[in-house]
């Protein structure tokens, strides 16, 4: 067969904007293109042209095709760019008709028969696993009339409305060699933008999930059989990620540490950081139920340098919820002995919870907040309102109707919004979950607050040691602690309070307008921020009349023998010290003195240290705040004036979420004793 001319050819534009401003390698290019060249007919027949990887107008992403022909247009589909996405198809169908515009990706619902009717422009979809149907869609299009309804795993228009061809057929066996490495494009991508993006990278070692919790839909490819990725290749794209210096590593895997082999999947991206700093960050999603090979792979990642911390996805700790979910979880008392062995080794923990879980009310809510402070996740605790994926198992009509979801569409809530993003109508949105049978919309702002209320004064510090001291020398519950200080709070006139009523009105605007993005605007920089980051920029510029507020509470809250131990009167001073505040200046450092040896009491809380009346003069010496890529340099002192000042500290204090690991506290102590002390003392210190 003759070959076909370069100009005669086919020309196939993948579409796969990331979110906003970062830049994530178009991984999916490389493995349609890979699977649809195997098959010489497609290679003959088909060009393609560099794929939309940017995030931006569409005008501005299309400029570069103008007067190119696009026979094909492979969008890549997901809810922080399906808007764009949209559009990007509309505008290229209208500018040519004959276009064929093929949708795939977690985002186009596959359920929804008048889908076809609101976007003519779209011709296709494909669902889950999109390389073997693309590659066949691309080889019926050769054809003078194509017919698609042959191709299994894919949505069609039908005359009643959109109808499925069947179960898609999945990739059995994956070949030895990456797209990363196949293809030239992707070397040519980083050279044209190395000067001023960091790189990040999707990576699979393997595809598939055999769980089925019902919010999930991780790339459509729940409840099924895993497959793995062959070694070789593998090895290949680690080196080739060290060579080309990507910063952030992303495992897509759903499980990563399923498998015995994840060790020495670890141990590659370990070794290829110590040869070449790179990558610099890995981010994966931990099995759920291989405690001790992911404990393994946690204490190696972060040894390296390439953990911030362990996420661990609880979703909820309430049974109900876990069932409606359809999830399972290790019981308690098995995650606290987990939980004991991570602060042992000095590992930084992130629990993670869902807002508004379908058979979960606000009270068992928090409960489920009260449990992972109990378990020891002090370092941070994140929540998430429940997005309804359109393709998950939870978007379904029985599983909508049988728990009475209410379900509201707004602007995504990803991590720090851009205040460019808010009058962005391609800025990505979703569908929250804002009620159902356990809990109303006041509910739900109630677990907002709740939720803030721990994030400020536990996860932020600004009362954690003495909440962690109550527990563990007096037994005073968490649940106690956190629950009668939010009704003291809440019931007085008092600064956080004033965050909470803040956090309630920006509830209500979320409710009732449809474009409310649930971040606020604090005035300055380009940043938006989070509710939490609000009550601690309000508490901060005043945390004189916050401390007098929580001695206050716990006056009236504390036993009068707990308030007449010495102990407890001296934590009270600790507890204000050891908060960053924007007069630190890391040249001069912080010097107090203590009683009690407070800095190793906290450092060491997986194995409880004696407190004994010696004497310690603190020396705190920090001089930067976060870790890894997040962390950043005090130079708050630097500044000319004081607002300037405040909001380099603020800016530098607050932190991107999942990497808050003791940005609010002084943490780096030099201990030195106040007076002499008896070798029993010391024997017993």
């Amino acid at each position: 067969m003759a070959h076909l001319e370069e100009s005669a050819k086919k020309r196939i534009l993948i579409s796969v904007p990331p979110y906003f401003s970062s830049i994530y390698l178009p991984y999916v290019y490389g493995l349609l293109r890979q699977e649809a060249e195997r098959d010489p007919l497609i290679q003959d027949h088909y060009a393609w042209l560099d794929p939309i990887y940017l995030f931006a107008e569409p005008q501005r992403l299309l400029a570069p095709y103008r007067g190119q022909r696009i026979d094909v247009l492979g969008l890549s589909c997901y809810d922080w760019n399906w808007e764009l996405q949209i559009e990007i198809a509309r505008q290229v169908k209208a500018e040519s008709p004959h276009t064929l515009v093929v949708m795939g990706g977690p985002e186009p619902p596959y359920r929804d028969k008048g889908f076809f009717d609101r976007h003519p422009f779209v011709d296709v979809i494909v669902k889950e696993d999109g390389e073997l149907a693309f590659a066949r869609i691309l080889k019926e299009a050769l054809k003078e009339e194509p017919d698609f309804a042959s191709i299994p795993g894919l949505v069609l228009p039908g005359k009643d409305g959109a109808c499925s061809t069947g179960e898609v057929e999945k990739i059995k066996d994956f070949g030895p060699v990456s797209p990363y490495v196949q293809y030239p494009f992707f070397e040519e991508l980083i050279e044209r933008h190395r000067s001023n993006l960091r790189f990040a990278a999707f990576w699979e070692t393997n595809r598939g999930c055999p769980y089925k919790c019902r919010f999930c839909d991780w790339g459509s490819n729940t409840f099924s059989k895993v497959r793995l990725y062959p070694m070789e290749r593998l090895r290949s794209e680690v080196e080739w990620f060290s060579r080309h210096q990507i910063n952030r590593v992303f495992i897509a895997d759903a499980n990563f540490g399923m498998f015995p082999r994840d060790v020495e999947i670890t141990e590659m991206l370990i070794e290829a950081r110590q040869k070449t700093g790179f990558p610099a960050d890995v981010h994966w999603m931990p099995a759920k139920n291989q405690i001790d090979r992911v404990r393994e792979i946690s204490e190696r990642f972060y040894g390296a340098g390439l953990l911030h911390s362990v996420i661990v996805g609880f979703q909820s700790t309430q049974d109900q919820a876990l069932q409606v979910m359809e999830r399972m979880n290790l019981g308690q008392e098995k995650h606290k002995k987990v939980i004991r062995g991570y602060r042992e080794k000095g590992i930084p923990l992130t629990g993670v919870l869902i807002m508004a879980c379908p058979g979960e009310s606000a009270r068992e809510f928090r409960q489920s907040l009260h449990d992972l402070l109990e378990m020891g996740f002090h370092d941070e605790i994140r929540t998430h309102l429940y997005s309804i994926l359109p393709n998950a198992p939870a978007a379904s009509p029985e599983y909508m109707n049988e728990h009475g979801i209410e379900v509201i569409e707004r602007p995504m809530n990803q991590q720090r919004v851009d205040r460019s993003l808010i009058k962005n109508p391609f800025g990505g949105r979703s569908h929250f979950i804002v009620g159902h049978k356990t809990l109303d919309q006041a509910g739900l702002k109630d677990e907002m607050c709740y939720a803030v209320h721990i994030f400020l004064n536990h996860n932020f510090a600004l009362s954690r040691f003495m909440a962690i001291f109550l527990n563990q020398e007096f037994g005073i519950s968490y649940a106690r602690f956190y629950g009668e200080y939010y009704a003291y709070l809440r019931g007085h006139k008092t600064l956080v309070g004033e965050a909470f009523i803040g956090v309630d009105q920006k509830m209500e605007e979320f409710f009732k307008d449809p474009d409310t993005h649930l971040v606020f605007d604090l005035g300055k920089g380009a940043a938006l921020y989070e509710p939490e980051e609000y009550a601690l920029h309000l508490t901060l510029g005043n945390l004189g009349r916050y401390f007098e507020e929580l001695a206050q509470f716990l006056d009236g809250f504390l036993e009068s023998k707990v308030k007449r131990d010495p102990r407890y009167q001296d934590l009270l001073g600790f507890q204000r010290q050891v908060i960053v505040t924007e007069d630190y200046d890391p040249r001069l450092g912080r010097e107090f003195t203590c009683r009690y040896d407070w800095a190793n009491y906290f450092c060491s809380d997986a194995t409880p240290v004696k407190l004994l009346p010696v004497g310690y003069r603190l020396v705190a010496n920090d001089t930067h705040r976060g870790f890894g890529l997040s962390q950043m340099k005090i130079k708050w002192h630097e500044m000319d004036t004081p607002g300037e000042r405040f909001w380099n500290f603020f800016a530098t204090v607050v932190c991107h979420r999942y990497y808050r690991y003791n940005t609010t506290n002084l943490t780096s102590f030099r201990r030195e004793l106040a007076k002499e002390v008896s070798p029993e003392d010391l024997l017993a210190q």
